[in-house]
Parts: C-alpha cells; structure tokens; sequence
C-alpha cells in the first residue's frame, strides 16, 4: 500500500501511526486558472520521437511502493524514461534501473503497469513495432527491472502493436494482458495507403509466470487497426469485457465490444444493434460515468468528430451516442488520449482530450478541457491552462504531489529528435476546490491491483462510481488510485467496493478529505495528517520491534549532500511508518547488470539471481558494517537452478545483527575480485 509523502522542507524524519500522510500543497497564492505546465521544473524532460507521429505512451504508478506516484514515458526512436517521484515535488530520472537491451533499440509505442507475478510491486509491459515484439519488465522490489519478453509467447511476427490493457480474465488471481495490433508493418515510414495487412490482437493468458497468446480460443482475435483497448465492466456484472477501438473502421473493421462469459470461458462479441462498433477512426477510450446512472460511459476519439456512447445496458438497449447533445463532439482537431476525471472537486466528471495533428502538418491544435456543471459540458481549457497546441498524444491523470486535486501527464511527439519540445505536466493548482476522497484497492483473492473492480460512492440521493481499469486512454495508463470529487460534503454516507468477479463490500459514514485504503476480506484504513521527528541510533537504521513482522518494507539509498540518506517506510496496514536517517560516512558500491540480490531490506532469506552463471564459479559474500568491520561471511557453492537463483537461508544468516551493511561479492578464486557490492539492511 501507499501512503507515505514527504513535505520538503518541514521534517527530515516521518512516521506512521497507525496510518499517517503527509499531505504537500503546492498552492501558494491565488491564481485564476487551475493548471499549471511544470514540467522541466520538476524534472521531467522528455518528448517522443516518432516520423509516423503515432507513438506517445504514458503511465502513472508508483513503482517502488513508498506513496509517490512515479511516470513511465515511452520513447519511439528516443529511449523510455522512468522517473522516480521523491515526495518534494522533484522526479528523478531512474531509468538505469530498467535493465533491458532490447527496450534501448526498440521502436516503442504503449505502456500499461500492474503486478504480473503478484509479489507486490507493479510491473511494466511496453508495445512496441517493427518486429521487436512486446517487453515485459518484471519489478523486483523496486530497484530493478528485468526484461522476462521471453515469457510472452506468441506466433506473430512484424507486428505493430499500440495499446495495452490488463485484467483478471479467467478469475484466477492473477493479470492476463491484451495487445491491440495495428498492422503488419516493419517499415519506418507510415502511410494509410502503405498497410494492406491487419493482423488480430493479441490476448496473453497468465500461466503462472509465462503467457501464451490465447486470443483467438477466447474469441477476441479482433482484425481490425486496432489503436486503443481497454478491460473494463460493461455490464457491471464483476467480469472484465474488453472494449477495441480500431483506426480505418470503414477500410478493415470498426469497433467492438466482447463481453465476457464466464459460464463458458469465452467472449462474445456484441451485434451490431448494440451500437457499440461505431466505424471511425478511433484512437483513444475514456471511460466514466458522466451521467450517473450507475453504469460506465465510454468516449472514444477520432480523426473528426469524436464519439460519446451512452451505456444503457441496464434495459438492454445497447449504447446510443450523445457527443453532439452533450457538445463534446469536436474539438477542432486530430484527437487522442482522453481521461475522465474531476479536476475542481465539485463532483462532476470533467473531460480532457489531447489533440495534435499528423503527417507533419504543423497546425496547431490545443488540448480540450470540459468541464461539467448542472448537467452540461463546456470548454474551459483556455480558462484553466491546459489548452496547449503541441502535439498531443497519449494522457493520463493521478494525484502527483497527493494534495487531492488530480493532475494530468500529457506526451509529445515529434517527427524530428530535438530538443526545443517537450511532454507537459499539468500541475492542478485550483484553490476554489470541493472536498475529496480517494481510494486504494488491494486485492488478496483477487488480482492484486484489484483491476476490473467497480467503487461506488453514496452522497445523499447520489452514487458516484469509478473503475479501476488496467489501460485506457491512448497507449496509456491511469493511477489505478480512484479519486472522487465531493464538492461541499464532508461525510460519505457509504463506500461500496465490487471486487472482481462480483463479491461486495460496503463501509458506511466515511470521512472526506482521505486517502482510504480496503484491502479485499479485510479492512479499511484511514490516512491522517501529521509530522513527526524520528532520530536515527548511531549508525544503524533500527527498525521498532513492533514493526519487524510486517511485510511490504521498502529501503532506498541515495547520496544526499555530503550524508548518506536511508529512507525506510514500511507500507502495509494497520501501522505504516517511514523513517528517514543520515548517516556520518559514505559507503561506496559497484553493481553488475548480470548479478542482482534481493529483498532490500531483508529478514530471513536472501536470493542471488547470476544471469550468466556459467561465467562464476563459487562465490564468498561479505557484510560489513558502517565502522568498516567484517561482521559475516558465506561461502556460496555453484549450484545452478532452473531460474539461475541461489537462496541464502535464514538459518546461514541468523548472526548478522539488524542494521545497516555494505554487501561485497567475490569470487572465490584465487583473485578475489569483487563482483557486486550493495549497500542492504536487515531488519
């Protein structure tokens, strides 16, 4: 769970009891507009390089589990980017931390995150074309990601792949992933009339840890230039259907909607009086229940005029589209990612749309914000800052500095690589706010990311309802964290959870201005405000004895000035508490790509991962203590396994007290080379 944030500046230390926030508000005067563009100050600079001016993927997530929300950017001919958020309004670029060689020369498009493997810490899995296929990043603890694109099995070849989404298809616990394909093409240089090929999307059934492309067993080989897909509830019944927006929808195939039948392990594919294959050029799906009827709506993107489909499943009638009597039907532009979201707290669902042209034609275009009062849209985005003319592409929303107000990530991309453009963060700044509530699923008998799940919020003779969804947008993911607006209220009447596969759970009167965490079969949390001041003892980094059970502990360590910083929060509940310390000596490390030890921090057991075995004989490992001493050495026999693992046991580390070490691997040989060394508490 996440719910820690550093307030820059007012305490070096925090803790959590039993669960504590620190709330950073980055308002400071009065300011007409809500938006502000912040990105090159907070330390995100990057755009996407593309000559086909397609590619633009975005997600937000927290990666390392210490309540920041962190960016992932794809980068087209340019690399990706991970930055790190570290809680004083600051991101760090992190991407060293993405050990892939394939995603340094790919040509990359999408991105949707989520926990694969169920350990805790979400996962990446990036779209790609020209034949490199799609990568799959596993997140091991937070510090590194490693590039498993083997395990994605599948048959195609030369395929353009855009868009991903993740849910729980078969039930099982565990993220399936679906891949829409937009072309059978590996040239650089794209051109409607160039594709003369589609070739059917891609479904990656979760085995446990290896996927197999079961697209066409489950009925949801959709043909057609498939640009954005999305999991998500149509029926609202607990079972993830799966929506396709395809590009060229008159030339090859328009939309579909497969819903999910679980009865019989397949999908079916909705008929055409349903509404929902409108023939466009679709590009980007957002999805929100704008007129709260309790039933998810669904705005999909187009080169002309976009499309609002009215769900109405609840009679049976299939989806009508209202983008003309809602007036969100043109933007006067090329348009592209999309996200619902409130930005003023008043307890309406907002618009935005990301515009920009193609094929180099240089017209501006400005982004578009709606925004919904007494039942009707209206264009604000002059208004409120965001009606930039880039070239927009995909966009996401969270809460990046976790101040309740709901900012937005919008990619730009250029046919050229240079460097006078840029992506924009869209910094909410509004003061003339509602109050707010925000809350955080963990599934236990579910997926863990809880995606498919649907959250209903109750406010008098209203029900407010949001989805946490696994990719949607346009080539881009959301912060799975559901945020409603609650305008004046400050009591919820009742909260009511439908975890995947229909199973319900309702709390009642809950306070506004939280962050609530609900863990499936558990319970609910609460997030307070308070700092509190928390030395460190000597230097060692003692975790209290009441904390050492918890699981979920997370350590950083970076060089901060002329001190060494060791942050530790520990993220599960009922008690959170994260504790930052200095330390009076630097302690050097060297790390190989091809050698990585985990959990940091550690308990009882260590893993030592050689992904080149073949090239170590035995090892010896050190642990030396902050005074420079030697307080325990192992001597590790090369035993290889399927996994190339090899488990240091409790039992081999049961002398090594609780602190703060540096850990020197050696070869055992004669020359007693260090090959890794990593600074590692045990707690």
């Amino acid at each position: 769970m996440k719910l820690t944030l550093s307030n820059a500046g007012i305490a070096k230390a925090f803790m959590i009891l039993p669960v504590i926030l620190v709330m950073c508000s980055l308002t400071s005067c009065c300011i007409a507009q809500s938006f502000k563009e912040v990105s090159k100050s907070i330390g995100v600079i990057h755009f996407q390089h593309d000559p086909n001016l397609i590619t633009g993927g975005i997600a937000i997530f927290d990666f390392n589990n210490d309540g920041f929300e962190d960016l992932y950017l794809t980068g087209g001919l340019k690399e990706d980017r991970l930055y790190e958020n570290d809680g004083s309004g600051l991101f760090i670029d992190v991407s060293d931390k993405l050990d892939s060689d394939l995603l340094k020369i790919a040509f990359t498009h999408g991105v949707a995150v989520g926990d694969i493997d169920n350990d805790g810490y979400d996962d990446i899995l990036v779209t790609t074309h020209k034949g490199y296929g799609n990568i799959l990043l596993i997140n091991y603890q937070g510090e590194r990601f490693i590039d498993v694109s083997g395990r994605l099995k599948s048959s195609k070849r030369n395929v353009w792949s855009t868009s991903a989404s993740m849910g729980d298809i078969d039930m099982d616990g565990d993220l399936d992933i679906y891949v829409g394909n937009f072309a059978d093409y590996d040239t650089d240089k794209f051109r409607d009339e160039s594709i003369s090929k589609t070739i059917p999307n891609t479904l990656y059934i979760n085995n446990g840890g290896s996927f197999t492309d079961e697209a066409e067993s489950f009925n949801v080989a959709d043909e057609g230039s498939t640009l954005a897909v999305s999991f998500t509830d149509v029926n609202g019944d607990g079972y993830p259907d799966i929506y396709v927006g395809n590009d060229h929808g008159k030339r090859f195939l328009p939309n579909a909607l497969y819903l999910n039948n679980p009865t019989e392990n397949t999908f079916e594919k909705t008929p055409v009086e349903m509404g929902a294959d409108v023939a466009i050029n679709s590009m980007g799906i957002a999805i929100g229940d704008y007129d709260e009827d309790q039933d998810l709506d669904y705005y999909v993107t187009h080169l002309a005029e976009n499309v609002l489909l009215n769900n109405d499943f609840t009679h049976a009638t299939g989806f009508t589209d209202q983008s003309s009597i809602e007036s969100v039907e043109s933007t006067n532009g090329v348009s592209w990612g999309a996200v619902f979201f409130d930005y003023d707290n008043d307890s309406f669902l907002d618009l935005y749309v990301a515009n920009g042209d193609m094929f180099g034609a240089d017209i501006p275009q400005k982004n578009v914000l709606y925004q919904r009062k007494s039942g009707k849209f209206s264009n604000v985005s002059d208004d409120q800052g965001v009606s930039d003319a880039s070239r927009s592409r995909g966009v996401a929303t969270g809460d990046l500095n976790n101040d309740g107000l709901l900012d937005l990530a919008v990619v730009t991309v250029s046919a050229k690589d240079r460097n006078s453009i840029h992506n924009s963060i869209f910094q909410n700044e509004n003061i003339d706010t509602g109050h707010w509530s925000k809350v955080q699923l963990e599934g236990s008998e579910s997926n863990r990311n809880a995606y498919g799940s649907l959250v209903r919020l109750f406010l008098e003779d209203r029900v407010l309802i949001r989805e946490v969804d696994g990719g949607s947008s346009y080539l881009s993911h959301n912060s799975s964290i559901l945020h409603f607006g609650l305008g004046s209220a400050t009591i919820i009447d009742s909260l009511e959870v439908q975890w995947p596969g229909g199973y319900t759970e309702t709390y009642r009167s809950l306070e506004a201005d939280k962050l609530i965490s609900i863990k499936e079969k558990d319970n609910l949390y609460y997030a307070f405000y308070t700092v509190i001041e928390k030395e460190c003892e000597q230097d060692s980094v003692l975790i209290h004895d009441k904390f050492r059970t918890l699981p979920g502990v997370y350590s950083d360590t970076s060089k901060m000035g002329m001190y060494e910083e060791v942050r530790l929060t520990s993220l599960k509940p009922p008690r959170r508490k994260s504790i930052e310390c200095n330390l009076d000596q630097e302690i050097p490390e060297s790390t190989k790509k091809d050698i990585f030890i985990y959990p940091n921090p550690f308990e009882n057991e260590l893993s030592v991962i050689l992904n080149k075995m073949e090239d170590y004989g035995a090892l010896k490992i050190d642990f030396i203590n902050t005074k420079g001493k030697t307080v325990l050495k192992l001597f590790l026999p090369q035993t290889p396994t399927e996994n190339n693992t090899i488990t240091i046991s409790k039992e081999s580390l049961n002398k090594l007290p609780t602190g703060l070490y540096l850990m020197n691997v050696h070869s055992a040989s004669d020359d007693g080379r260090i090959l890794y060394s990593r600074r590692t508490i045990k707690y």
